[in-house]
């Protein structure tokens, strides 16, 4: 025995390059994606044969433990992956590490979402560790170790070059994003690229990217700038007055991003005011919140500026936040005479809201501290969010005291957690569980949520009555992104409207209301690009719709919702990725168009960047 343990150099790496692959096979199995993947399993083997050549050149005690390490290390960054993906649906990209903060808003909930399933992990590393105490080293490299280092290293680099040659290529401009291609040369499809590449691979490609893409933010810019204006001059956003323009011109704004408002939050008896203001004011039906990588900051983002967020680069509110963005919605609202302050109720440094704001054209961002709110127990650990009534009561005291004022507010009760951990909304969840018919508590702690965000805009429309401005005061509610938190197969559970729909997750609601409006609803498709430049139009502001993504949903224009994965819907056609089909809705919808369509999504997301990265605007 003691003889074969010493001649069998090889089972050390050979059982280190089967533990990889495991590995990366369980990461896609449980994310739900095809563990048996290809491409994948080849780009695993190429990789963990290369780092198992490397081992062989430790002698001794030393080759053990590198195999031990690094194996630990990879299967605790799959875990990692699998736990970040259960909440945000997208795998980790380094260009997010400036994003790390936002995984403190979901600290609380890490342990809580832990699966059984996770400790399959432990069978492959359990694997690898006993092979490196079973197999033994020599003290001293043989030739063998010689050999199998060669052997290894070729196998790996003609793995990878093989399997690169197998990539398939679009033909045409537009169907570019559905190759491996450009698959591979952007990860623009987070999901996708995990699936097909596998985690090493995909690991390998994001590092090499993001070192490119800051390479690219530091060079000399400027030379792109033509190009832009090309693009902005082919939109043609050019505006044309319509029976919504200026209908509201002269009023004061409170501008709402409700945390994780979700169009079936809108509930007769668990949000009643919203469900008031739905019915009484301009109700957008088929507004959408696509998900990108910053989900709330790129909500935030999108709807001060109507720009696209970062997606190559880091995370727009901390890499961007020196560039000029002049048509900012509270710049032209600044321009109109208006004083433009931002509130919010966590602390100013989280998102970077103290300087970015100011770079979006506020006067003032008010954060917990400076809105005298109490921190509440468990505060820490994000899980009890402050009371978002007692942040429309301290920001009511601020900008009451202006003639005429714009007032961004972004709210936090609808924020995950939705566990008894949330000891704020007892009598939330006392209430809403005598009606909300579902036995998953963390549907009825959703709705006790947005049952507190609702008893606030009922606070906000009471100081704004007690001052004498509520009927010169339009209230503009929107959602940043679905409560994605909760499982979709939650969710579809308790309602299963367009289940396994991807792109009817990302529908949330958008109302409109002043008092003695007329209700209306707008059926019109729309999305969170094209707020600003409606809400331009309703308050008659001097503002560059020429320069921005979106469109006046009043206009002639059409919208089109494009979401993180490539994929769009607009009011003739749409193009699922999810499920890889297109589907259209009416005569203009033809195949022609949908290939304009196809090519207008690529178009969009690169002179986006171009856009953030030369600051355009700043000429």
């Amino acid at each position: 025995m003691k003889k074969w343990r010493e001649i069998s150099t090889f089972g050390m790496p050979l059982a280190y390059i089967m533990g990889f692959v495991c590995v990366d096979s369980l990461i896609r199995l449980m994310a739900g994606y095809d563990w048996f993947s290809l491409k994948a399993i080849l780009f695993s083997i190429s990789f963990s044969s290369l780092l198992a050549a490397i081992g062989l050149l430790f002698k001794g005690i030393a080759r053990p433990i590198f195999y031990s390490m690094t194996f630990s290390l990879i299967s605790i960054i799959a875990v990692g992956q699998l736990i970040y993906y259960r909440f945000y649906q997208a795998f980790f990209s380094v260009n997010q590490m400036t994003n790390l903060m936002e995984l403190s808003t979901v600290s609380g909930e890490i342990f809580r979402v832990l699966e059984l399933k996770y400790s399959l992990f432990l069978i492959p590393t359990g694997f690898v560790l006993l092979a490196c105490y079973w197999f033994k080293s020599p003290k001293k490299r043989t030739r063998h170790d010689q050999l199998i280092i060669v052997t290894l290293t070729i196998l790996s680099v003609i793995l990878s070059t093989v399997t690169k040659l197998t990539f398939t290529q679009a033909s045409n401009e537009g169907s570019r994003y559905k190759d491996d291609v450009y698959l591979y040369e952007t990860l623009f499809d987070k999901g996708k690229a995990m699936s097909e590449f596998g985690l090493y691979q995909y690991t390998l490609q994001d590092i090499k990217l993001a070192i490119s893409h800051q390479q690219e933010k530091t060079q000399v810019v400027g030379q792109q700038t033509s190009e832009i204006d090309d693009y902005f001059q082919k939109l043609n956003h050019t505006h044309i007055d319509n029976e919504m323009s200026g209908i509201f011109e002269g009023k004061n704004v409170v501008y709402i991003m409700a945390e994780s408002l979700f169009s079936r939050a809108i509930h007769e008896q668990a949000t009643p005011t919203l469900y008031k203001l739905m019915n009484e004011g301009i109700y957008f039906e088929n507004y959408y919140s696509p998900h990108y990588k910053g989900t709330t900051s790129d909500s935030e983002f999108i709807s001060n500026t109507s720009l696209v967020p970062s997606v190559n680069y880091g995370t727009t509110c901390y890499e961007f936040t020196d560039n000029a963005f002049p048509n900012s919605i509270a710049s032209v609202f600044k321009k109109a005479g208006y004083s433009a302050t931002s509130y919010h109720s966590n602390t100013g440094e989280f998102y970077n809201r103290d300087a970015y704001h100011e770079s979006l054209g506020y006067d003032a961002f008010y954060d917990q501290e400076a809105l005298g709110l109490e921190f509440l127990e468990e505060w820490e650990y994000m899980v009890n969010w402050p009371s978002d009534a007692d942040l429309m009561n301290a920001a009511s005291d601020i900008f009451l005291e202006d003639d005429r004022f714009f007032s961004y507010v972004i709210t936090t009760n609808g924020h995950t957690p939705y566990t008894t951990q949330r000891t704020e909304l007892q009598e939330n969840y006392d209430y809403v569980s005598s009606f909300i018919q579902s036995d998953d508590e963390e549907i009825v702690y959703y709705y006790a949520a947005q049952n507190a965000f609702d008893q606030s805009i009922e606070v906000l429309m009471g100081r704004l009555l007690e001052a004498g401005v509520l009927d010169e005061t339009v209230l503009v509610i929107y959602g940043d992104h679905y409560p994605y938190p909760i499982h979709h197969d939650k969710l579809w559970a308790y309602d299963s409207t367009n289940e396994w729909d991807w792109q009817e997750l990302r529908k949330v609601p958008l109302m409109i209301w002043t008092p003695g409006i007329e209700a209306q609803t707008v059926s019109k498709v729309m999305n969170v690009f094209d707020l600003v430049p409606t809400m331009a139009n309703l308050f008659n502001l001097d503002y560059d719709y020429e320069h921005a993504f979106g469109i006046d949903i009043f206009s002639e224009l059409e919208s089109t919702v494009i979401f993180e994965d490539y994929g769009w819907i607009t009011d003739h056609a749409r193009y699922n990725k999810y499920s890889e089909y297109y589907e259209s809705f009416d005569e203009i919808g033809t195949e022609s168009y949908m290939e304009e369509m196809d090519v207008k999504v690529i178009e969009m997301f690169e002179i986006g960047q171009k856009v953030l990265r030369d600051d355009y605007f700043k000429r």
